[in-house]
């Protein structure tokens, strides 16, 4: 009997842990009845969310937290989708929705019906240097029916045909100015920038006139002066080899350019020479 009666005898130090205890307990009680919204399960913000979802066309590119909010998604599965979106992840068709991660399969089955993805709509990032630059093509219409001539477009035309990037629209310009002109539609993917899927949206609208082709493929025929080595200026039988050096000296010094004027006043060549550069070049007065 005396044994049996040893188990409830605690020390001072026992009863105060017990106290303790005791009060941890009944504050617990006290929180869950006080702020019974603020304990729910991951379960029961599940069923809310389902039981508050308003289900519409959307498109996982663009939409912001409130509609996410509204398509029944919780906040941290729209944290997932934004930090996806910021590091350059787009979805580029419906079923890229059970792709995204932190989505259950069950939720994205739902949303996969109403996910609406723009035919025109293609954004892109590209880096440049260690920055990243965000360009994109869109169009107001799928239906939309427009035509951009490469060798004739302006800046101002590319910009509010395309929307593409500024820095992008200018290395296009730069190119056409570098190969003299375009001879065919695909030379625009040989533009730093310009990937499969950009081109692609650009293909339909694009146009070089039958005039302009024939020009271009001529000058294709022709050597570049901005990128013509030792040889190929020897092979045109004008210069002294100290002479090529000198020019290659030059065209560097000039930013990898040289001009028809520049080789005819520089090396003193007689109206004969001159036109031989005229014939054989593309070069810049």
């Amino acid at each position: 009997m005396q044994r049996w009666k040893s188990y409830f005898i605690f020390s001072e130090k026992e009863q105060k842990g017990i106290l303790v205890l005791g009060i941890v307990l009944v504050v617990s009680v006290m929180l869950h009845i006080i702020f019974p919204g603020k304990l729910k399960t991951s379960k029961e913000n599940q069923i809310l969310n389902i039981a508050t979802r308003h289900l519409f066309n959307f498109d996982p590119n663009t939409i912001d937290s409130i509609t996410a909010a509204q398509l029944g998604l919780s906040p941290k599965q729209f944290s997932i989708l934004n930090n996806y979106r910021n590091k350059g992840g787009r979805f580029k068709q419906s079923d890229d929705i059970y792709k995204l991660y932190g989505l259950p399969k069950e939720t994205a089955k739902i949303l996969f019906p109403f996910v609406h993805i723009p035919l025109m709509h293609n954004v892109n990032l590209m880096r440049y240097g260690n920055s990243k630059i965000e360009y994109s093509v869109k169009y107001k219409s799928v239906n939309t029916i427009w035509k951009l001539d490469l060798n004739n477009t302006t800046f101002d035309d590319w910009e509010k045909l395309t929307k593409l990037d500024t820095l992008l629209i200018h290395r296009i310009l730069k190119y056409k100015i570098f190969i003299g002109a375009f001879s065919y539609k695909s030379q625009l993917q040989k533009v730093y920038g310009i990937n499969d899927s950009i081109y692609q949206l650009l293909k339909p609208h694009l146009v070089i006139s039958n005039q302009q082709a024939n020009a271009a493929f001529k000058k294709s025929l022709l050597l570049n002066s901005h990128s013509m080595n030792f040889d190929e200026w020897k092979s045109l039988g004008l210069f002294q080899d100290r002479e090529i050096w000198k020019i290659l000296r030059l065209r560097k010094a000039n930013g990898g350019a040289i001009g028809w004027r520049t080789l005819v006043l520089e090396f003193d060549l007689s109206a004969e020479q001159a036109q031989i550069l005229r014939q054989k070049l593309i070069i810049n007065d």
